[in-house]
Order: C-alpha cells, then sequence, then structure tokens
C-alpha cells in the first residue's frame, strides 16, 4: 500500500514540472498568423517580399526572394527583440538599473534637450553700438547634421543587429510560399529554451553621437 503511494505521489510530482500541454504545444506550432513571441521560448516572423519583375524565371525569381527575406527578417523581427529589452527596464528592474539602460540614458538626454532653455529678452539688447555684428544662420552645418542623422541611425541599427546575431542565426526558415504571383512570403522560426531570457541579456553598444 505505501509502494502504492509512493508511485501515485511520483507520478503526481512529474505531472507538476510538466513543461505544457502537448496539445497547447501544438496549437502554438500551428499558429502562423501570430509574430513576435508567442511564448517565452517561441518566437516567429512573417515576411513578404513583393515581386516586380516577370521576366525572369520561375526559379531565379525564387531565389532572389528568399535571399532577400533572409535580410529582411533582421529588420521585422529587431523591433520585438527592443520591445523586450524596453520592457525588462522598465518593469521591475529599479531606477538605478534603468537609469543605466540605453533607454533610460536616451530618456536622459530627450529631457535635457527639451528643457526649458533661458533666453536674453529683446529689450535688453543695446542698439546703440555701430559694430555689433549678427550672426547669421549658416544653412550648410544644418543640412550637413540633417544628413548625419539617417547614416547615424542606420549605423546603430546594424550594431544593434550584430549584438543579436545570435538569435538571427536561430531564426530557421520554416514555410515558404510562392503561390501569389505578386510576392513571395516566408515564415521563420525561433524555439530554444530561455529564448527570451537571452534577449532580456543581450548587452547592446552605445548609440552613437553625431
Amino acid at each position: 500500500m505505501v509502494r502504492k503511494l509512493l508511485i501515485l505521489s511520483l507520478f503526481c510530482s512529474c505531472r507538476l514540472f510538466t513543461i505544457a500541454d502537448p496539445s497547447y504545444v501544438e496549437r502554438a506550432l500551428q499558429n502562423e498568423s501570430d509574430e513576435g513571441f508567442i511564448s517565452r521560448e517561441f518566437f516567429q516572423i512573417k515576411v513578404e517580399i513583393p515581386v516586380t519583375y516577370k521576366e525572369v524565371s520561375g526559379i531565379a525569381r525564387r531565389n532572389d526572394c528568399k535571399q532577400r527575406a533572409f535580410v529582411e527578417r533582421e529588420r521585422l523581427a529587431l523591433p520585438f527583440l527592443l520591445q523586450i529589452q524596453r520592457q525588462k527596464h522598465r518593469f521591475g528592474e529599479g531606477l538605478d538599473e534603468y537609469s543605466k539602460s540605453l533607454e533610460g540614458k536616451d530618456r536622459q538626454a530627450r529631457l535635457i534637450a527639451n528643457a526649458p532653455q533661458i533666453t536674453t529678452p529683446v529689450g535688453v539688447q543695446s542698439a546703440a553700438s555701430p559694430t555689433s555684428t549678427t550672426t547669421n544662420p549658416q544653412p550648410n552645418q544644418q543640412g550637413q547634421t540633417a544628413t548625419n542623422i539617417p547614416q547615424t541611425q542606420k549605423e546603430n541599427t546594424i550594431e544593434t543587429i550584430h549584438n543579436f546575431a545570435w538569435f538571427f542565426d536561430g531564426l530557421i526558415l520554416y514555410k515558404e510560399d510562392y503561390s501569389d504571383r505578386t510576392k513571395c512570403a516566408f515564415l521563420f522560426r525561433n524555439i530554444q529554451p530561455k529564448l527570451m531570457e537571452r534577449v532580456e541579456k543581450t548587452p547592446l553598444s552605445e548609440p552613437r553621437k553625431l
């Protein structure tokens, strides 16, 4: 009788540590519509590549679509990964760690940039000095700064993608669809233990400054 009770208790304890219901896992794997983290160990992203040329053969068109999809998947998946990073530093990590994070530093920079500045009243300026010179705005420098902003953002994006290289290496092509003549559709998946936890702990490089 005691032996039966021990076997029963062992069976119940093993059931408590079951990862997930097999039917739930099967339903999650059949889900091909949602994007992002389906669970903490399951990520998927859909990529659609428009086809604007018809003179290329079918095999060449498919190969070109697939090559472009492998590049596009990184750009589409990156916002989901950065969102996980922001959520980690926003909830439950404390103000001290948040202030040291990239998002915390970026927020502090925005607060400083948007802070009201003390301006000199117009009536205080002396109008009696004929030798005073006025400084004209320099549109060339402004144009150069505006040109550097997209380039800097592009460099920051490339560095961030490099930090998540381990994640993209595990992003496997699960399904490809060429039935639509106007586009090619691909579904990429990354399934591994503690996937979201690894994303949260992935260090990011400091953003480049102008």
